[in-house]
């Protein structure tokens, strides 16, 4: 039998192993109830049991009608269904790793869960997003929305990426990759894509995840590392309310993380989510996690297997259905990539076909909230379909006119020399 003393020393040894942030919530869920129920650690340990040992089955459930009090008061105090689940998840783990297997809660006492956003973000909010970016943080903002989109991890390992990861990462360009299509092998350029060289190591599963990012991103990405560069240490005004202050600009350095808010404090994962649900207020209630979603989602639509996509992501997926070599998953992510694209400035036309898109999206919104309108749906799933085809047109075009600009480059190039050497 477990010591009364050391059901908290198991806890705690438990916990060492998990993800920091579920440390901090499991921590602060089991603390508010003992402070609530008055009990120790060890008291409540002992409580339960002493309940799982009585002969009147009516004495088993002691703490767990404890645990349906304290439900109750979360409910009336306003926490949200997902809260809630956690101090259920908490006290389950707690007594979990204690041996007492006869705790439980029913499942009538414990509320849904609603989620606090919609599942997965759109092209047209991640365009709108983009676009109500705060003059201050605007670089910083949309290389955050590409990244997030791009890469697929979790918020809190999105968080914990340095400057010096992201550029150490491999530059695909010039390389090229095998990718099966309608029953053939072909192989597409990098031009424009990178690839982590080590797996990044998931915070929360621990598990090995093998990212890569496109064009998009790494645009935005330099966009604003060259911002930080440029501005390492200097002082500008910002105005709020009518009154201007002084601020400092971060100092650079590659060792810090990617994201930093003000005063160079890097931006935790509780901060890079409400940066997300803040530049989606008031036309999409989203949360950092719907990027993850989207990214599974759009590849997993445009051809990528789900194994795959679990590659990328840090999820377990069987060994069996894995790609054969890194160079085959690179090659699927580079010609699935179209499916992630939020935008397409090389192009007019697929430009005008978004605002269509997006013009329609805004016409169904308001046609859902009173009838089904069938022919609204149908013009925009055409049009989306349209809009996918010239993407990939163009995304498999583009390599080839840069290889012929750089031969143009070349040869002009020689020309010079040749004019050169004939001047006496």
């Amino acid at each position: 039998m477990i010591e009364m003393a050391k059901a908290l020393e198991y806890w705690d040894r438990h916990l060492a192993k998990k993800d920091p942030d579920t440390v901090r919530g499991y921590r602060n869920q089991l603390e508010r109830f003992l402070e609530r129920t008055e009990l120790s650690a060890e008291e409540l340990y002992m409580m339960q049991r002493r309940a799982e040992a009585a002969e009147d089955p009516r004495d088993t459930g002691e703490v767990a009608d404890l645990a349906v009090q304290h439900i109750k008061w979360m409910e009336a105090e306003g926490y949200k269904g997902g809260t809630i689940k956690n101090f259920v998840t908490a006290l389950n783990v707690f007594f979990g790793v204690n041996k007492c297997d006869g705790f439980e809660i029913p499942k009538e006492d414990i509320p849904f869960a609603d989620p606090d956003g919609q599942h997965v973000i759109t092209k047209v909010q991640l365009r709108r997003a983009w676009d109500r970016t705060a003059e201050e943080f605007k670089l910083r903002n949309r290389a955050m929305i590409m990244l997030a989109k791009d890469i697929g991890l979790r918020i809190g390992d999105v968080a914990e990426i340095t400057v010096r990861e992201y550029l150490a990462a491999e530059d695909l360009t010039g390389q090229r990759f095998p990718v099966e299509d309608n029953g053939r092998e072909i192989m597409v350029r990098g031009d424009g894509f990178r690839r982590w060289i080590r797996p990044i190591v998931t915070r929360k599963r621990k598990r090995n995840a093998y990212p890569h990012i496109g064009p998009e991103a790494i645009e935005a990405i330099d966009a604003y590392i060259e911002e930080r560069r440029r501005r390492s240490g200097e002082r500008y005004p910002v105005t709020h309310g009518g009154r201007t202050e002084m601020r400092l600009y971060p100092v650079f350095d590659l060792d810090q993380k990617l994201f930093l808010g003000r005063g160079g404090r890097p931006l935790s994962k509780d901060a890079l989510g409400q940066q997300f649900e803040r530049l989606c207020d008031g036309f999409a209630k989203i949360s950092a996690h719907s990027f993850r979603k989207y990214h599974r989602t759009m590849l997993e639509g445009a051809g990528m297997p789900q194994a795959w996509v679990k590659k990328l992501q840090g999820k377990a997926a069987s060994v069996y259905s894995q790609p054969e070599k890194t160079g085959h998953l690179t090659g699927k992510y580079i010609h699935c990539y179209h499916a992630l694209r939020a935008f397409y400035k090389d192009d007019e036309e697929i430009n005008d076909l978004q605002d269509k898109v997006r013009e329609l999206e805004e016409k169904l919104e308001a046609a859902e909230a009173t009838s089904q309108d069938d022919s609204l749906q149908r013009q925009l799933v055409e049009l989306q379909l349209k809009d996918e085809e010239k993407q990939r047109s163009l995304d498999e075009v583009m390599p080839i006119v840069r290889e012929f600009q750089r031969l143009v480059d070349k040869e002009k190039a020689l020309d010079r020399l040749i004019e050169a050497s004939k001047t006496p």
